[in-house]
Order: C-alpha cells, then structure tokens, then sequence
C-alpha cells in the first residue's frame, strides 16, 4: 500500500501538470493569431477609410490596430503626419512613425523613411540613411518596392551618398521599370531616356 500511494501521486502531479501547460501555450499562440486577424481586419476598414478621404474615422482604426501589433498601420499614421490629412501637418512625428514601421519590416515605410532622409523632413538630411533605407526596401524586388529601386536610380544618378554613376543608376531604373506599377515604369523609362 505504500508503494502505491507514491506511484498513484506521482500520475495525479503528472496529469495536473500536463493539462496545465499545453491549452495555455495552445491559447496564447491562438490569440496572438487571433489578434493579427483582428489588427489586420481593422487595418483593412481604415484603410477603405483613408482612401475614400475619411480621416477622422480612420485615424482611430490607425493607432487601435497599431496598438495591436500591426507593422502597417504606423505608415499610415506617419503618412497623415506627412500630408497633414487629419493630422496636422508634423514631420517629425510622421519619421517617427515610419521608423516605428520600418523596424517592423514594413516595406513601404522603409521607402518612406530614406525619403525622409533624402529630404530632409522630420529628420536631418542624410544621403547615407536614404540609400540604406532604400535598399533595404528595394531588396523584395517587386511591385512594392519598385518606388524604392527607383529611388536608388535617382541617388546614382545625381551622385547623392555615392559618387553619380549613370550606368548603375541604369541598372537601378531598369530594375523599377520591370518590377513597378505603370506609375514606376513610366517614370522608369523616362529617367532611362534621359540619362
């Protein structure tokens, strides 16, 4: 009888223990898919409000899915900072929001943070940090970076943070015309036919 009380508390320890442990790490990466489906649903109602000009109703959708997790909303965020559409018109809080992105790994607000290093806005101007950022961006290589590889052809080009070099800024304006929407590739082959 007293080997059996150890061996039958030893299995209720362990049957107590094990329930315990596996639905908590089953609910928390439930949850945390679960909430990237809801920052990602009220980014999608923000976003159809940003662009039918509905600002104020989107701002709030911006900084709750932001709030959340989501990389994207930041950019959105920092783009009315940048514009002043519903916001006032702040760049350096419009910087900070793209970083806030780009660390994130947003694509587009990586573009949007060498474009503040380029010119200067909510940021000291720093031809360095623009083509970092920029390239950091350009390296998908597609649609959604092509105004980045384009960006790059423009640096070369006219020699800002590296010596002007038309045959790479080619190669650059090349790339964005075979990866962009019909905006990048004509402004892709316009600077082809200019240089």
């Amino acid at each position: 009888m007293t080997r059996i009380l150890p061996i039958a508390l030893a299995a209720l320890l362990a049957a107590c223990a094990a329930p315990d442990s596996a639905p908590q790490d089953k609910s928390a990466n439930a949850q945390t898919a679960e909430q990237r489906e809801q920052s990602r649903t009220i980014l999608n109602q923000a976003v159809a409000l940003y662009q039918n000009g509905d600002y104020a109703a989107a701002l709030p959708l911006f900084r709750q899915a932001a709030a959340m997790g989501n990389l994207k909303a930041p950019r959105y965020i920092g783009l009315m900072y940048l514009n002043g559409t519903g916001l006032p018109q702040d760049p350096a809080q419009a910087f900070a929001q793209f970083q806030a992105a780009a660390g994130k790994g947003d694509i587009t607000s990586q573009y949007w943070l060498g474009w503040c290093y380029e010119n200067g806005r909510g940021t000291a101007r720093n031809d360095a940090q623009a083509l970092y950022w920029y390239g950091v961006s350009a390296q998908r290589g597609d649609h959604v970076s092509a105004p980045a590889i384009l960006a790059l052809g423009r640096m070369h080009e006219q020699g800002k943070g590296v010596p002007a070099d038309r045959k790479t800024a080619s190669e650059w304006y090349r790339k964005a015309a075979d990866a962009g929407d019909d905006k990048v590739k004509t402004e892709a082959r316009e600077a082809l036919a200019n240089l």
